[in-house]
């Protein structure tokens, strides 16, 4: 699913290419905030950034922090993959989820991260 899904936007091994950040990796996925005082690649798409303008309150975060497998789920669910995100089932994300954690050097547990665990399953960040 990641390479299928996810690698045409944030790169073969998550390192983020134009306009999408880094999800794999060293400072990939940060809890919050992400560091912007360094050089980035990410170009944004002015329509997005309008969106996220009008649905935010007025000095809140761009988006909710990543603290757990949940966490990461939510938000992919909801936003990614921007063009095809109404095709993907529940499997398909959580498949993704379970990739992440695994590759970030979480613990997956047998059977897998599902809606039933992943709260309690934090998200590393190496």
């Amino acid at each position: 699913m990641f390479a299928q899904e996810c690698a045409r936007c944030h790169g073969e091994r998550g390192e983020g290419l134009a306009g999408a950040s880094a999800i794999l990796g060293p400072g990939a996925l940060p809890e919050f905030p992400r560091d912007l005082s360094g050089p980035t690649s990410a170009i944004q798409d002015p329509q997005q950034i309008t969106i996220q303008v009008q649905t935010r309150p007025a000095g809140a975060p761009w988006r909710d922090p990543f603290r757990n497998a949940q966490d990461l789920y939510d938000f992919t669910s909801n936003h990614m993959p921007k063009a095809r995100a109404a095709v993907l089932t529940q499997e398909h994300y959580w498949a993704v989820v379970n990739f992440i954690v695994a590759v970030q050097g979480g613990k997956v547990p047998e059977g897998g991260i599902n809606a039933a665990n992943a709260s309690s399953i934090p998200i590393p960040h190496p």
